[in-house]
């Protein structure tokens, strides 16, 4: 039988949402860089096995990649690529007609969805619809369900909350 894939591989998080994955994912099957850490060469080495990948904040490439501490990530690396991931998520840090390029990119190298950030939200709410996206994600949920999960947290939640 094949070894499982890792649960989650992220690239450069913010604080809070690296604390939440440390909360859904085991410690064995997740991984965490942030800062000198985040280079092509880590990339190159994990993104394959990745089951989920997180992109953020990382500066944009000349063709619309990513640049990493130690060189830059192409769209044609990505596209030649051959990913397993079955969501890549990309925070909103470059314009959207660069997303869309981006998204076709991983999409090309085999990966089932990519999800893009377009609009910032504030961090409790942001809290609670990746708890319950994460908690989904984690029982093995598709992504739409698992999205649907996160939208109702978020509706209950602000219900409770009066708006």
């Amino acid at each position: 039988m094949p070894e499982p894939l890792k649960n989650l591989y992220n690239i450069e998080l913010f604080k809070s949402l690296s604390e939440q994955v440390s909360i859904h994912f085991r410690p064995d099957s997740r991984q965490i860089l942030k800062n000198e850490e985040v280079t092509l060469e880590k990339y190159r080495s994990i993104a394959h096995g990745a089951r989920y990948l997180y992109l953020s904040d990382m500066p944009t490439s000349p063709d619309g990649g990513f640049e990493f501490q130690d060189g830059t990530l192409t769209l044609s690396e990505i596209q030649q690529s051959h990913l397993a991931a079955q969501v890549v998520f990309i925070s909103p840090t470059a314009p959207i007609d660069i997303q869309v390029k981006r998204a076709r990119a991983f999409l090309n190298a085999g990966v089932r969805s990519v999800m893009i950030n377009t609009l910032p939200i504030d961090a409790q709410n942001e809290r609670i619809m990746l708890d319950a996206l994460f908690e989904s994600l984690n029982r093995d949920d598709t992504l739409a369900q698992a999205l649907s999960n996160a939208r109702s947290s978020y509706i209950k939640e602000s219900s409770k909350k009066g708006g």
